[in-house]
């Protein structure tokens, strides 16, 4: 079957290039980067050029980058690797902030949590009075939302953190390749970024850490031969890392053109729904958001029946890495458990064509009054 893929938040297909740049370490170069020969020397060098292409990326020229298998282990590394001994998140952080988070409270780290709005902005005045109350704390924010698709106002929670001293961690899994990441401006401390989610291999992701940042004592999480400057040791994943370079220098040189692209994406489908005569409700910000990026509540529908009748469409539920049930997200923001049954979340990507939205829509909009005319007369 010929699918039309619309879950870009949940991974994004390998780009070709990405593909071809990693055959030959697969293969022929497939030595370790940290043996003394010259062939492994070069291994090495196409590792470390490749820590410059995730510098470019999140928008800095300092620091250091650390290799790790995903996105959910820089996360970890980040939140477990310092001795934290004050953490504030926003309750719709990804699992992977939320839960170290909370462990690290269980071993006796305060854990202030932040309101948001319905939108799932954060509240700025409740940061910058829970920084001015505490000790130097580590404030730990997603850039983009992988639910409702709300990008933070990074510039002003930054502002926030320099004025009390905090460490800033920016988790820019889901805005890799898609906004502009700033960690420069935003004198961020830490920033997670997902090869997978911009078009790179899977089992592959990385941790920046600025100068600040390196200067810290750290408890690495997975200890062995000291790979990684120390900070996370075993092999590294040299053909996937080297897909990810690739994958990081295309995100930085499509960057504007591929916003523009999935915001008309977006808006399209977006409006389809609406002249469709749909009852449903918006999740999620009309303004900064994630481009192509719609979550919707259906009212009186199931989702997950809804796309079990329309395989041809490839869209999503919710976040792809939790079991089913209400979506913590929607509740953060206010929403009622009837919304998730109803959610349907879908995100183009550089592959979706206007004609694959229009016949998205139509698919959506059609299953949908269908399956609700017949629950209806139940």
């Amino acid at each position: 079957m010929n699918f039309i893929y619309l879950d870009h938040n949940a991974t994004t297909p390998l780009d070709r290039s990405a593909l071809e740049a990693m055959l030959p370490f697969m293969a022929d170069q497939f030595f370790q980067p940290s043996g003394d020969h010259l062939a492994c020397r070069e291994v090495s060098q196409a590792v470390e050029r490749v820590r410059t292409c995730v510098k470019a990326l999140v928008g800095v020229s300092d620091g250091d980058v650390i290799f790790t298998a995903s996105a959910t282990e820089a996360n970890n590394l980040a939140i477990r690797g310092p001795a934290w001994q004050t953490l504030v998140v926003a309750p719709i952080e990804h699992p992977s902030v939320l839960r170290p988070a909370q462990q690290r409270q269980l071993e006796g780290a305060n854990l202030h949590i932040l309101p948001i709005d319905k939108f799932g902005v954060i509240d700025l005045e409740d940061l910058e009075q829970a920084l001015s109350r505490m000790p130097p704390a580590m404030v730990s924010v997603q850039h983009g939302n992988q639910i409702i698709h709300t990008i933070q106002p990074l510039s002003e929670i930054s502002a926030i953190c320099r004025r009390h001293g905090a460490f800033l961690h920016v988790d820019a899994t889901q805005t890799s390749g898609r906004v502009p990441i700033s960690a420069s401006a935003w004198a961020a401390d830490f920033v997670t970024v997902s090869s997978h989610k911009c078009y790179g291999p899977k089992g592959v992701a990385a941790l920046w850490l600025s100068p600040r940042a390196q200067q810290l004592a750290w408890h690495p999480q997975i200890l062995g031969g000291g790979q990684e400057r120390g900070l996370r040791a075993g092999s590294l994943n040299v053909p996937a890392i080297v897909g990810f370079g690739r994958a990081c220098d295309l995100a930085v040189e499509r960057l504007e053109a591929d916003a523009q692209y999935l915001r008309c994406l977006g808006t399209d489908f977006w409006a389809r729904l609406e002249k469709s005569g749909l009852d449903f409700t918006p999740n999620g910000p009309a303004q900064n958001r994630l481009p192509g990026g719609v979550h919707v509540s259906i009212r009186g529908a199931d989702t997950r029946t809804l796309l079990a009748r329309i395989p041809r469409v490839i869209a999503s539920t919710g976040m792809a890495c939790t079991q089913a049930g209400v979506d913590p997200v929607l509740t953060a923001i206010g929403r009622p458990s009837e919304a998730s049954r109803g959610a349907l979340r879908i995100q183009a990507g550089r592959g979706t064509t206007g004609d694959d939205i229009a016949e998205a829509a139509d698919l959506i909009t059609s299953t949908a009054k269908e399956l609700s005319a017949r629950w209806g007369s139940i």
